[in-house]
C-alpha cells in the first residue's frame, strides 16, 4: 500500500510543535516540515520538490502561491470557531469592533463565524502581496478597537509600530488539514490503482490510450517506453485534421490509431487508441508488404514517373478510379506504370489513412500464400484499407481461383479498395484469370498507355539527366537533336524499366558535355533493354543448357531472372528464393 508522502509548511516556527504533534496521529503517512511564507514558503517547497509529495499543506497567501506554482494538491489550514475564540481571548474588553487584514482566502474562511462574536468585524481583504501596506494603513486610520491578522499581515503591521493580533490555526484545524491530505493521497492512490488495472487490461488487448489537447498539448500518455517515440508522429496527425483513422508502421510493427474527440471540464481533447501488431516479415511472408501513406508517397515522387512528369498521362485514368467505388483491374505493357497509378489511386483515396497493401502475386511462396487465404491476420480479413494485387495474371489457375472465391466469400469489396494489375498490351488480350476476377468483381478496367505513347516523352530524358545530376551535384548533359530524336522515336517496349537503364547508362557513359545519337544507339545495343521483357527472359531460361557445371547453371539463372525483373535485385532475389547477399555471390560469378 502506498505510504501517503505530505509536506507541511509553517508560516511561522512557533506553529511546528503542534504541527508535529499532530502528524503523531497519522502513523500510515510520512510529514516532511519546512517554515517559511509566500515567497519563503515556496522556496523551502521547492526545495524539498526532489522527494516527490503526494500533497502540500500550508495556509494563507503561502497556500495560494503553492496552489499556482505546483502540479500536486495544495491544502489549506483553515481557522475553526475555536481558533477564532482563541485568537480574540486576548483583545482588549469591551471590544465594540475590530479590524481583520490578511489574504482573501484566509478571511473568507472566518466570515461565516463572525456572526457568532459580540462585536462585529469589517475586513480589509488583499489578493497580492504588495496591496497589504495600504489595507493596513486604511484599517489603522479608522481607528478599530484592535486589528487581527493572518501571519504576512501580522509581520507587516510590526514593522510599521502598530498593534496587531495574529489568527492562529489551532489543532483542530491542523487535524481537519492532516485529514483531508490523507484522504486524498487515498483516493489518488486507488485512482492510480485503477488506472493501472485500466492500462493493463487495455494493453492486454493490444490497446494503448493517449490523449492531447487540440493544439497538441500532451495530457496523457499509456504507451510503454519501446513506442513512445510515436508521439511526435502522433502530434503531427492530430494537428494535420487527416480523417480519424490512420496507420504508423515503425521498428518493424504496424500501428492503427483512431481519433475521437472528447469534452473534459470545458476543454475539447483529442483520445487516440493505438493497437499495433507485428508487421508481416518479408522473408517469412515473401510478396506480402504494408506502407503507410508517407511511405507511398515518397516511393512515388522518386519513380521514374514522377521525375519525367508521366502523372500528365496517367490523370485520366486517376480521375476516373476517383469516382468509383469498385474494384480496379490496370492492364497495361510491363512497367508502364501501373504500380504508379495504384500508388496515386491509394493516395487521393478516403482509405489514405490506413496502409496500402501490395501483394506481388509473382512472388508469393505456399507460406505468404497460406497466409493471405488462410490467417484471420490477412489483408483479406481487414476492412477500409487498399490491397493491390500486382501482376495477378502470374497466378496459377488453382490460386486465381481460390483468391476470387475467398474475396467474394468475405465481400471484401464492400469493406476495402481493391486493385489489380495484369500484364497485357490491352484489355482485349488480358489472361482468362485476370478477365474472370475483372467480370465476377465488376470491376472498372482501365488501360494504361505504355511510354511511347506519353505527350511528355519528348521532354523526359532531359528531365531524368537533369535529377541524375542533381543526386550527384553536377551539370546535366546536353542532348544533341539526333540523340532527342532517337529517344522519342524509339518503341521503349521495356517502358519506364527500359527508360531508366538506358538513361542511366548514358549518364554513366556518355564522353563529353553532351550526348549524341551515336552515344544513344550504343546504349540501346549494349544494354539490349529492349529485349529485356518477361517472354524473352522466360525463353532464356527455358533455353538453358543443364548439361554442364552447377556454377554455371546457377550464374545464368541468376543473370536471367535479373534481365526478367529489369534490373530489381530484391524482386530476383524473391524469384530465386534466396537472399540479396546470395544474388550479389552469383552475379559476381558471372563476371568472373
Amino acid at each position: 500500500m502506498h505510504v501517503a508522502n505530505i509536506l507541511v509548511i509553517a508560516p511561522y516556527p512557533e506553529m511546528l510543535p503542534e504541527l508535529q504533534e499532530v502528524a503523531s496521529e497519522f502513523p500510515d503517512a510520512s510529514f516532511s516540515f519546512e517554515t517559511g511564507d509566500l515567497a519563503h514558503g515556496l522556496a523551502s517547497a521547492l526545495k524539498m520538490f526532489h522527494l516527490d509529495f503526494d500533497v502540500v499543506i500550508s495556509r494563507g497567501g503561502t497556500a495560494q502561491i503553492l496552489e499556482d506554482e505546483l502540479s500536486i494538491p495544495v491544502v489549506e489550514m483553515g481557522i475553526t470557531a475555536p481558533d477564532l475564540v482563541s485568537s480574540f481571548s486576548n483583545l482588549p474588553k469591551n471590544t465594540t469592533c475590530i479590524a481583520a487584514v490578511g489574504f482573501r482566502n484566509v478571511l473568507q474562511n472566518i466570515k461565516p463565524l463572525t456572526s457568532l462574536l459580540p462585536f462585529e468585524v469589517d475586513f480589509y481583504a488583499i489578493d497580492f502581496e504588495d496591496e497589504l501596506e495600504e489595507a493596513l494603513r486604511d484599517a489603522l486610520d479608522n481607528e478599530y478597537d484592535a486589528i487581527v491578522c493572518d501571519t504576512k499581515a501580522f509581520n507587516q503591521a510590526r514593522l510599521m509600530g502598530a498593534e496587531a493580533h495574529l489568527l492562529v490555526s489551532g489543532k483542530d484545524s491542523i487535524r481537519a488539514a492532516f485529514s483531508h491530505a490523507v484522504q486524498i493521497c487515498e483516493l489518488n492512490g486507488a485512482l492510480e490503482e485503477r488506472t493501472r488495472f485500466l492500462q493493463e487490461m487495455l494493453r492486454s488487448c493490444g490497446i494503448d490510450l493517449v490523449v492531447y489537447t487540440l493544439d497538441g498539448r500532451l495530457v496523457y500518455s499509456g504507451l510503454s517506453e519501446r513506442d513512445r517515440s510515436l508521439l511526435d508522429d502522433l502530434k503531427r496527425y492530430i494537428q494535420s485534421g487527416n480523417g480519424h483513422r490512420f496507420v504508423i508502421r515503425r521498428n518493424g510493427r504496424i500501428y492503427t490509431v483512431r481519433l475521437k474527440t472528447t469534452v473534459f471540464e470545458e476543454t475539447r481533447l483529442v483520445t487516440l487508441t493505438v493497437s499495433s501488431a507485428n508487421a508481416p516479415n518479408p522473408d517469412r511472408f515473401m510478396g506480402i508488404e504494408h506502407f503507410n501513406a508517407d511511405d507511398v508517397q515518397i516511393d512515388l515522387d522518386h519513380s521514374v514517373m514522377h521525375i519525367i512528369q508521366g502523372e500528365q498521362a496517367l490523370a485520366p485514368l486517376a480521375d476516373t478510379a476517383q469516382r468509383t467505388g469498385q474494384p480496379i483491374m490496370l492492364v497495361g505493357e510491363p512497367r508502364c506504370g501501373k504500380t504508379q497509378l495504384a500508388q496515386i489511386i491509394y493516395l487521393s483515396s478516403e482509405f489514405k489513412d490506413r496502409p496500402l497493401v501490395r501483394v506481388e502475386c509473382r512472388l508469393l511462396n505456399e507460406k505468404s500464400w497460406n497466409y493471405l487465404i488462410d490467417s484471420y491476420h490477412s489483408p483479406l480479413y481487414e476492412a477500409d484499407c487498399t490491397i493491390f494485387f500486382h501482376e495477378v495474371d502470374q497466378l496459377e489457375d488453382e490460386r486465381w481461383k481460390a483468391l476470387l472465391a475467398a474475396i467474394k466469400e468475405t465481400r471484401l469489396p464492400e469493406r476495402s479498395k481493391l486493385i489489380f494489375s495484369s500484364d497485357h498490351a490491352d484489355a482485349a488480350d488480358v489472361s482468362r484469370g485476370s478477365a474472370i476476377i475483372a467480370e465476377q468483381l465488376r470491376c472498372i478496367t482501365l488501360t494504361v498507355p505504355p511510354l511511347r505513347t506519353w505527350k511528355t516523352l519528348e521532354g523526359a530524358a532531359d528531365k531524368y539527366l537533369q535529377h541524375l545530376a542533381e543526386e550527384k551535384n553536377a551539370d546535366a548533359p546536353l542532348l544533341d537533336p539526333g540523340a532527342t530524336a532517337l529517344l522519342v522515336q524509339n518503341p521503349w517496349k521495356g517502358n519506364l524499366a527500359q527508360f531508366r537503364s538506358v538513361l542511366n547508362w548514358l549518364d554513366m557513359a556518355h564522353d563529353g558535355p553532351s550526348i549524341t545519337a551515336h552515344d544513344v544507339l550504343d546504349a540501346l545495343e549494349r544494354r539490349e533493354i529492349s529485349g529485356m521483357t518477361g517472354q524473352r527472359a522466360e525463353r532464356e531460361t527455358e533455353s538453358l543448357d543443364l548439361i554442364r557445371p552447377l556454377i554455371e547453371i546457377n550464374r545464368d539463372a541468376a543473370a536471367a531472372a535479373l534481365a526478367h525483373c529489369h534490373g530489381n535485385k530484391s524482386e530476383a532475389a524473391g524469384i530465386l528464393g534466396v537472399s540479396r547477399t546470395t544474388l550479389y555471390k552469383l552475379l559476381e560469378q558471372s563476371q568472373t
